[in-house]
């Protein structure tokens, strides 16, 4: 799940695509906050935790917990392409306390270490893609 044009639906359904698109922007304003979790991610959503993971199960497919880590880990795969910062970095934008663990679970979502060349890590992008 990347950003989506406000004038792109994500959604056939007005509602719907309205729910995401506001899920995503949360998730994306609390990006770094290590302390982001489904019930932050709630109470921001102005739902309850169980309408929130209902709603999100059934339109994504994903817990908020899965929600939320798959788009810190798409937008960790954007900053290691560009080259632009360290994995510590890295992990410290996209909300991750303990870079240990980010480049651990890094390697387990996307098969590719967090230290690979861009030419490796570039390889590996449409992997990231179906998340």
């Amino acid at each position: 799940m990347n950003r989506p044009e406000n004038s792109q639906p994500v959604y056939a359904n007005e509602l719907n695509d309205r729910f995401v698109k506001k899920a995503l922007e949360v998730v994306y304003e609390n990006l770094s906050n290590y302390e982001f979790g489904k019930e932050a991610f709630a109470s921001c959503m102005h739902v309850s935790p169980s309408l929130l993971y209902q709603k999100l199960k059934s339109l994504t497919g994903q817990s908020p917990t899965d929600f939320i880590r798959t788009i810190r880990f798409n937008h960790a795969m954007e900053l290691l392409q560009a080259h632009s910062y360290t994995v510590a970095e890295v992990s410290e934008r996209c909300g991750f306390s303990n870079v240990n663990y980010f480049s651990t679970a890094f390697k387990k979502t996307f098969r590719v270490d967090t230290c690979r060349s861009t030419e490796q890590v570039n390889s590996f992008l449409p992997a990231a893609d179906h998340l």
